[in-house]
């Protein structure tokens, strides 16, 4: 039964609520799966990155790449970057789906513009994306007697950004590049840590359990990382 479907006599006025968005269902279990962050801070932060001796002497190396992302959105920009630049061999994986954000984002245009001096973009391609642009903006620190100060900022977060459509030129550029990947409904098992490089075992969609190999794992799974826990001891 679908998430939503389950707590249509439980929570009638969530499920209304969800049921009226497009993608209700979807937008649910991110925010159950968010939700469930908090109750693993209260178990022992699992073991993810493990020695070479751990690796399963059956497993199967199914690719090979220079660097492997883990999470799949702002990381494109980067992969991209270092694809086409670089020429680096890269795979991005996603456990939902590569190059998509759940609401769009307010940026400077000088900091886009960062994009373009880094030969990802043109300056048309970014002129595109942007759906809103602000003169100025401000800032007011609250007091009491309401007699706070409202202070302007010029150049500061200037323009409002269509995400999906950025995220989407990224990764086609990312794909242009021969031998580079990206995969959806891939989640990040674990890791392990050769002489010359890291596997990564990832679980798909339907249950499978591959393997990659890379010399470099870049972890962008944000405060979801099981890497992060592991490190920070679940903090």
């Amino acid at each position: 039964m679908a998430l939503l479907e389950s707590i249509r006599q439980s929570a009638p006025a969530l499920h209304r609520a969800f049921a009226s968005l497009a993608d209700g269902e979807q937008h649910l279990q991110r925010l159950v799966e968010l939700d469930g962050y908090w109750e693993r801070l209260k178990q022992p932060a699992p073991r993810v990155v493990l020695p070479a001796s751990a690796l399963p002497c059956n497993a199967v190396i199914r690719g090979e790449y220079e660097l492997i992302y883990a999470g799949g959105t702002l990381s494109m920009f980067h992969a991209a970057v270092m694809a086409r630049r670089y020429g680096r061999k890269v795979m991005v994986f996603d456990c939902h789906t590569p190059a998509t954000s759940t609401r769009d984002w307010n940026i400077s245009w000088e900091e886009l513009l960062r994009l373009r001096e880094v030969g990802l973009f043109s300056e048309a391609e970014l002129d595109s994306v942007v759906v809103r642009r602000y003169r100025d903006g401000w800032v007011e620190f609250y007091q009491p007697d309401g007699k706070q100060k409202r202070l302007t900022i010029e150049h500061v977060l200037d323009c409002a950004v269509d995400t999906g459509t950025l995220l989407a030129l990224a990764q086609a550029k990312l794909l242009e590049v021969a031998g580079c990947a990206t995969f959806a409904g891939y989640t990040f098992e674990c890791c392990y840590q050769l002489p010359d490089g890291v596997v990564v075992q990832i679980k798909t969609s339907n249950g499978e359990q591959h393997f990659y190999k890379c010399r470099l794992l870049l972890d962008v799974m944000g405060i979801l990382s099981p890497i992060a826990m592991q490190l920070n001891a679940g903090r």
